[in-house]
């Protein structure tokens, strides 16, 4: 995952390894380890997201 998705760190001035997750509250509560996760359909932000990640790859090329 890190040698694919990286991102610029404006402070270091590098880019450095990125991992990132849309999610949505279905319902409010506390999470705790061991908890079990259930993911669900495709969100709209997350081909959005797509996108822009496809678009900023083609930018940084030039």
């Amino acid at each position: 995952m890190a040698e694919h998705n990286r991102q610029l760190f404006a402070l270091l001035a590098k880019n450095v390894p990125a991992l990132g997750v849309y999610a949505t509250v279905v319902r409010g509560g506390r999470v705790r380890p061991g908890d079990a996760v259930r993911l669900m359909g495709r969100a709209p932000l997350r081909w959005v997201a797509s996108v822009m990640h496809i678009v900023k790859r083609v930018l940084l090329r030039r």
